[in-house]
């Protein structure tokens, strides 16, 4: 695939590095902008659509429901994430484009507040439950089967199912339960007919107001999970099979912890969000989440800090480092060559009615990063996927700001950026 002027013939990684000389993004995110500006595509990107628009109208209490949580590859199609459990604005559509007929499709309908993110797990596209608007006894996962989505009402007093991965042919899910009961790893040898329940150690917390937007890793055939321990901290736990094992290491090196942890209904937690495995390494977004409830209405906060890198030193050690810091980051895609990070500016901090800038960074290395193009829009995009050297963003919102383009899915040509 081709990204730039002159490289037609060879690979990402290729044009990645040559980039990488020409003027890289250091692991602080700065870089020599002005003589190589990256590019700016603004005139030239395709808006493919809005599949979301007419369910959750502008201005309705579902708005935010059409900011685009995540966009997933598979089998020729692009499938949308998006939803909104915390207003529980589900029943949840099921919408993908089609890249080669160049249409958006709907797919059926789930019985979850949302349709965060999917997985693809032993070649089948899988969906974890969100949130189900049935009673809680059960939660749930859905499988396309033979073109329809089947329902798996499985997990035993699953309220969020977090995420779902599969190692061979053990399916593994991280679920948050009632409140009084603590969030566990369940894992099902049997494809998810059966599941047994494993509590999360005790003085680790996943919260949902955080951990939405979280990930089960996979390293080397273990599997990890991260959650904060009693003094607010990320730790990660290694599942053992019967247990799980502390690992050390700090997953987030220089960042400030929260002064105020848990008082009088606030809150203010560190948090990281969509974390994925690139060539053997974890990367992932570090966060800061913070609810102020004695306001009104009450006040939420959500901040990315910046993008991080853990390579494992042993099977319990993880040595963490900042590999970017650029603008408020929201999502990560790879490829067999590279990882790709998007953010964002404010065109005015104080105003976001004066749009946004979009910026599409990339390493072959997790150290050397080009700015490979930009966009002005309207809002932000808040998911991205990379599909044959062509780029795809989703464009989202917050609560206090969506717009008519929020739910928009572009494209970025590779053509437009030769």
């Amino acid at each position: 695939m081709s990204l730039v002027r002159k490289f037609t013939a060879i690979g990402t990684a290729a044009v990645v590095a040559v980039w990488a000389v020409a003027g890289s993004l250091s692991a602080e995110g700065k870089g020599p902008h002005d003589k190589y500006a990256p590019t700016d595509v603004s005139r030239r990107i395709e808006k493919l659509g809005n599949p979301l628009a007419q369910r959750y109208p502008d201005g309705s209490q579902f708005h935010y429901a059409r900011s685009i949580s995540d966009l997933h590859h598979f089998d020729g199609k692009l499938y949308v994430g998006h939803g909104d459990w915390a207003e529980n604005s589900g029943p949840t559509d099921i919408w993908y484009y089609d890249l080669q007929t160049k249409e958006f499709s709907n797919q059926g309908r789930v019985d979850d507040e949302a349709a965060d993110h999917y997985r693809v797990i032993n070649g089948r596209l899988c969906l974890p439950g969100t949130d189900p608007r049935e009673d809680w006894t059960l939660g749930n996962f859905y499988r396309l089967e033979t073109g329809e989505w089947t329902k798996h009402r499985t997990l035993p007093a699953a309220v969020h199912n977090f995420d779902m991965i599969g190692v061979d042919t053990t399916l593994y899910a991280l679920t948050s339960r009632l409140i009084e009961q603590p969030s566990c790893l369940m894992v099902s040898t049997d494809d998810g007919k059966t599941w047994k329940v494993f509590d999360i150690p005790a003085d680790t917390r996943i919260h949902p107001d955080v951990y939405m937007r979280h990930r089960l890793l996979v390293i080397d055939g273990n599997v990890y999970v991260t959650g904060n321990i009693a003094s607010g901290d990320i730790k990660v736990h290694r599942f053992n099979g019967n247990g799980f094992d502390l690992c050390t290491g700090d997953m987030l090196p220089g960042v400030e912890r929260p002064r105020d942890k848990e008082q009088g209904g606030s809150w203010s937690r560190l948090a990281v969000e969509k974390s994925m495995v690139f060539k053997g390494k974890a990367v992932y977004l570090g966060g800061l989440h913070q609810s102020i409830k004695e306001s009104n209405p009450p006040w939420r906060r959500e901040v990315t800090l910046q993008l991080f890198v853990a390579a494992l030193s042993g099977p319990t050690e993880f040595r963490a480092n900042r590999s970017l810091a650029e603008g408020i980051m929201t999502d990560i895609a790879v490829d067999d060559e590279c990882c790709y990070v998007v953010s964002y500016r404010w065109n005015d901090k104080d105003d976001p009615k004066q749009g946004a800038m979009t910026s599409v960074f990339a390493s072959a290395d997790l150290k050397n990063w080009s700015n490979l193009f930009s966009f002005h829009h309207e809002t932000f995009a808040s998911a991205l996927e990379v599909v044959n050297g062509d780029f795809y963003l989703g464009l989202g919102g917050t609560r206090e700001f969506c717009t008519a383009a929020t739910g928009t899915i572009l494209k970025v040509g590779k053509d437009i950026l030769k």
